[in-house]
């Protein structure tokens, strides 16, 4: 097997451990994809060997951590997708090596720590699909990881490219969240982008520098225990079509600035301290009453609060009854619309 360049194992029942001699046999592979098994153990070491490999897939196994450094050995990678196992690691500081890397997802593992690595300019030049969500990150949100996204502040899919991430021969295949529910998504258009941090114990405020990520599509840093307020700089993330920053500590008023971003079909700032008016104009008068339940100072359209009416603000004891009564870990409930990018 050794001219091997796509192993395609995607949804059977194979089990026991992936076996340590594997690259051994298989030093020309492309693409290695071993989701949805019952294999358990250890990553192997030796996959550091498979020099050329673009394509690392073990989501959906019973796989235990921490993440071999070998790894970055594999500088052709381009999609590292080891969610939903059981990896106990920190942010592995090699990843920043990997030049190509589009699509990193972490999803639902014993992930933890602060992500503070020595991140420089093209560290993450070229990542477009970022998922940490379910796991025990702490600290504050990763600022420099974020200057770090060079495609996403300005993406550049040539059309010589092809339509969709990966090649003619083998598309890429991703399980995001999406409306709420985790969505298999077939195929990866080039110009798709998200964001997803939620559930974890993220603390303090978003940064301003997240608005320049212009090419964003998805955002998602619900459940965390973020707090300050919302920038008034998230209106220049023009390319945004979901947003969910539910379950939050997040005080102020909604910026009217949000308004400017008229491809938003999906919005949850429910569960967190928000006050004042919501704003009106383009996209808001479609979202409906599950946007914002929970912040008791909201009022205006489709909240029954009118803005004239008040008589003085809740307090913070009101607050704490309002999250026991409608759930402060309730799930991000999707508005009902098609996504309109990443799709096949």
């Amino acid at each position: 097997m050794s001219q091997l360049q796509i192993l395609n194992l995607y949804d059977n029942k194979l089990s026991g451990n992936i076996p340590e001699c594997l690259p051994n046999s298989t030093t020309s592979l492309l693409i290695l994809d071993l989701r949805k098994n019952e294999f358990h153990g250890k990553i192997p070491t030796t996959i550091g060997a498979m020099h050329q490999l673009a394509n690392l897939g073990l989501n959906g196994n019973h796989l235990q951590g921490p993440l071999p450094p070998s790894l970055a050995n594999c500088t052709d990678l381009e999609v590292i997708d080891l969610g939903n196992n059981m990896i106990q690691d920190t942010f592995p500081l090699w990843l920043h090596t990997l030049p190509q890397l589009k699509i990193l997802i972490f999803k639902s593992n014993g992930f933890h720590g602060s992500i503070t690595p020595p991140f420089t300019n093209d560290s993450f030049s070229n990542l477009q699909i970022l998922d940490l969500s379910y796991n025990n990150f702490t600290g504050l949100l990763p600022e420099k990881l974020f200057a770090s996204l060079e495609a996403i502040k300005q993406l550049k899919a040539s059309p010589y490219d092809g339509l969709y991430m990966g090649s003619s021969s083998y598309e890429y295949s991703v399980t995001l969240a999406s409306k709420g529910v985790d969505v298999n998504f077939t195929k990866v258009l080039r110009i798709f982008t998200t964001i997803d941090l939620s559930s974890n114990n993220f603390i303090g405020s978003i940064p301003d520098s997240l608005s320049n990520l212009t090419s964003l599509r998805l955002l998602n840093l619900s459940h965390n225990r973020i707090n300050d307020s919302i920038p008034l700089a998230l209106g220049r993330m023009i390319n945004l079509e979901q947003l969910d920053l539910s379950s939050n500590q997040l005080a102020g008023g909604i910026p009217q600035t949000l308004t400017s971003l008229t491809f938003l079909v999906a919005l949850n700032l429910s569960h967190n301290h928000l006050v004042g008016p919501i704003p009106l104009g383009n996209q808001f008068p479609t979202f409906s009453n599950s946007s914002y339940v929970g912040n008791l100072g909201l009022c205006g359209a489709p909240l029954t609060r009118s803005c004239g009416n008040e008589t003085e603000p809740p307090s913070a004891e009101d607050f704490e009854e309002d999250d026991e009564d409608d759930g402060f870990m309730m799930g991000f409930t999707w508005k009902a619309v098609v996504m309109g990018v990443g799709l096949g």
